[in-house]
């Protein structure tokens, strides 16, 4: 994927909110959109419960039912399942270790550094095909 992510302003309303209100811990949800050949615009985010049974100031676990309803609420509303976003409490927005072990191919993951409640900065990444690597991606906050 060589586009843009485009999050319009609702959608980075939640991530924002969901990220902050979540400080210490991380938090974790979907987004949602539609995907062209040269932008990914995100309309809508929906944050959902950490599910790790570690410790969720250092991780993030979404259950399979979970996911399951994000994707029946994607197709009920004419919309793609794009990603995930997550936060990392004091943290960079650089992909951790526990992000390639468990990152899915074609699936956007939008990371949200906060330091000490407050938003420091926000990345875009995909996982290659050889699971390897995570490339940045291009990403507009609108």
């Amino acid at each position: 994927m060589d586009s843009t992510l485009i999050v319009e302003p609702a959608a980075w309303l939640v991530i924002a909110e969901s990220s902050k209100s979540a400080f210490p811990e991380e938090c974790c949800g979907f987004i949602f959109g539609r995907m062209s050949a040269d932008q990914t615009k995100v309309v809508t985010a929906m944050t959902v419960s950490n599910a790790t049974a570690a410790d969720k100031n250092d991780y993030f676990a979404i259950s399979p039912a979970t996911y399951t309803e994000a994707e029946s609420y994607a197709e009920d509303n004419q919309l793609e399942l794009i990603g995930i976003y997550h936060s990392h409490p004091n943290q960079i927005a650089l992909p951790s270790i526990s992000d390639y072990q468990f990152a899915l191919p074609d699936f956007l993951y939008l990371i949200v550094s906060v330091i000490e409640t407050e938003i420091e900065d926000v990345r875009a990444w995909l996982i290659d095909e050889e699971y390897d690597r995570f490339n940045e991606q291009r990403l507009q906050l609108v």
